[in-house]
């Protein structure tokens, strides 16, 4: 990724419709906004917004349920923004996924690369948005997470319930459930949404946002399967 990037312009392009944006404005887009993507009731009118600021470009998730994928066209990695997050954009060249109802959408997006100092940071610094939601894991609180987005990872469509997570790594439900408790709770102090119990959310709903989290702000990756349980191999202790 050059290191400019960020500085410059954006261009967004929804069915070969270019729009183009220049760091002094941004875009909205959904059911209704700067961006009519489509007339789909199960979309949100306004589901996210591209904004400028501290010298990158930012995607906001505006929505309470959809999910917004940003993938790199270049490296094909990707960043989930999970609803009422952001992200800023690092990719040059990017491809914007969500799904609403039987529908998929795709927005495209390309970087100009600014005329800034060379020096400038690869990524944006000095802004709490970047560790929101980051704080510190037990060794047996990271598994846990890992355990739960071992699915995700390893490109499976199952959703295994809490019973057959903890049985994944040989806990018993009961501290499972303790465990994914002191989770919630701390990240819910650092203001993720969706997290603490009442008594019309579900658990799986609570499951998947934190699902979302963890991805989005890295704080469980690739790397960190090799900690699951395997033949042989006892869960870490922490």
């Amino acid at each position: 990724m050059p290191e400019n990037v960020g500085s410059g312009d954006l261009t967004v392009t929804f069915l070969d419709e270019p729009i183009h944006l220049d760091p002094a404005t941004s875009l909205r887009f959904g059911r209704q906004g700067d961006l009519v993507v489509d007339e789909n009731p199960f979309m949100h009118r306004v589901l996210g917004r591209f904004v400028h600021r501290e010298g990158f470009w930012w995607l906001q998730n505006h929505g309470s349920r959809t999910v917004l994928t940003l993938t790199d066209a270049d490296s094909q990695s990707q960043t989930v923004v999970a609803p009422g997050q952001q992200s800023p954009i690092v990719a040059a060249n990017f491809l914007l996924t969500f799904t609403c109802g039987p529908s998929n959408y795709e927005l495209e997006g390309h970087q100009h690369v600014g005329s800034g100092d060379s020096d400038a940071p690869r990524f944006p610094l000095g802004t709490a948005t970047m560790d929101f939601g980051v704080v510190p894991f037990s060794n047996e609180q990271h598994l846990l997470l890992v355990a739960l987005c071992e699915p995700r990872l390893t490109g499976s469509t199952a959703s295994p319930t809490n019973q057959a997570t903890a049985a994944r790594i040989g806990w018993t439900i009961t501290k499972f459930n303790r465990k994914l408790d002191a989770i919630c709770i701390k990240l819910a102090r650092q203001g993720v949404r969706g997290l603490r119990g009442s008594p019309d959310s579900l658990a799986l709903d609570r499951r998947t946002v934190l699902i979302d989290h963890a991805l989005q702000a890295r704080l469980v990756t690739q790397d960190d399967l090799g900690l699951l349980p395997g033949e042989g191999r006892p869960a870490p202790e922490g």
